[in-house]
């Protein structure tokens, strides 16, 4: 057998500078910056809508929700698709729309924004209300 000899650091030195990538061209993204290759950072915007329960009784997204209750739900989420009927409107497009509120459902269960501080609801008090709500229904079952 023939003897070879060869040098380490040689070799690895050769295989860093094969495996090194070559360093993509960064696009200029502004007319301004023609002699600047530093790309402009972006910013993605996430649209939601959020609600506030005035009333109690309204059934979506698998609960029932109550007074005082807030929900935001991100635009094009899994969530918000549940929200969306066949023609692609989403009963949260008709927070701001009491009177259509009505004419679908019969009073008016939510409206835009977080829950204001008079309708402040506490845990006990939603407690209570289920336990009156479940009574009720008990009641009715007779």
């Amino acid at each position: 057998m023939a003897n070879t000899s060869f040098d380490l650091d040689s070799v690895i030195a050769e295989m860093d500078a094969v495996s090194e990538p070559t360093p993509e061209p960064t696009p200029v993204t502004d007319t301004a910056e023609k002699g600047s290759t530093k790309k402009s950072p972006r910013k993605t915007k996430v649209e939601s809508r959020v609600i506030h329960f005035v009333a109690t009784g309204f059934s979506a997204l698998g609960m029932v929700w109550r007074a005082g209750q807030e929900l935001e739900v991100v635009v094009g989420s899994p969530q918000w698709e549940l929200t969306v009927d066949r023609g692609g409107n989403s009963w949260l497009d008709i927070a701001d729309n009491p009177d259509e509120q009505v004419a679908r459902y019969g009073v008016v269960f939510f409206a835009s924004g977080l829950r204001p501080s008079s309708l402040e609801v506490s845990d006990e008090v939603l407690r209570l209300e289920n336990v009156r709500g479940t009574r009720e229904a008990d009641l009715s079952r007779r």
